[in-house]
């Protein structure tokens, strides 16, 4: 695992590819869907951070210049607004809702959320070794999921990620309005996985930035919460 096309550390904590043993694990075709989350909060009456708290935190393009004046941003990240009352169920704030977004990926999920959701469901997050395996899709030595291109043979993008000048500021222009799309908006990767890169951030299950040298004993084993 980890870049096999650099050779230090990066901003990203993103580290020189080595070889890290896993264990046989199942892992889920698609991220959570807003339904799935749905029935867990049905069926548990469970209460997110997001919920606790009273906000979290939400991406510039999404909001409208309206709420951009009446929202803060994040210091030393103002591409990121604080918004109030917004969670899994009202991504951008209490006017916003799913109510046609019940096959996108739930955000607004804090790692205590994750884990709450995994012990209801029965299952587990999956350690970053493996979350790089299923990523990779069976692939070796390939800049991405798909291969070494990034476009495909149309010129079309083939995954969601930032499309536009960055970082953000009072001037910027963006081509779209960026933001979550449905979980299988495209081809799935080698195993049959859907959105392995962009889209949304996802969580695992070790800490992240743990020494190398532990990294691979860490990840063979089958870590339970």
């Amino acid at each position: 695992m980890g870049n096999e096309q650099i050779k230090d550390k990066t901003v990203d904590n993103d580290s020189p590819a080595l070889l890290v043993k896993v264990n046989d694990f199942k892992i889920s075709e698609t991220p959570i869907t807003n339904l799935e989350f749905k029935e867990f909060i049905d069926k548990t009456n469970y209460i997110t951070d997001a919920q606790k708290f009273g906000f979290s935190y939400v991406f510039f393009s999404l909001l409208n210049d309206e709420q951009r004046k009446k929202y803060s941003k994040v210091p030393n990240a103002d591409w990121w607004y604080v918004v109030t009352q917004a969670t899994w169920d009202h991504p951008e704030g209490i006017e916003s809702n799913i109510d046609n977004r019940w096959d996108f990926p739930v955000v607004h999920v804090s790692r205590n959320d994750a884990l709450e959701y995994c012990k209801w469901a029965n299952k587990r997050l999956p350690t970053e070794a493996e979350w790089e395996y299923s990523a990779r899709g069976g692939l070796l030595n390939s800049i991405y999921p798909w291969g070494n291109d990034f476009l495909d043979s149309n010129n079309e993008m083939r995954c969601n990620i930032w499309k536009g000048e960055f970082k953000y500021s009072e001037t910027t222009n963006f081509e779209t309005k960026n933001g979550v799309i449905k979980v299988k908006s495209f081809e799935p990767n080698g195993y049959g996985l859907y959105q392995m890169v962009g889209n949304i951030w996802e969580w695992c299950l070790n800490p992240a930035r743990i020494d190398y040298k532990f990294f691979n004993e860490m990840s063979a084993l089958k870590m339970k919460e």
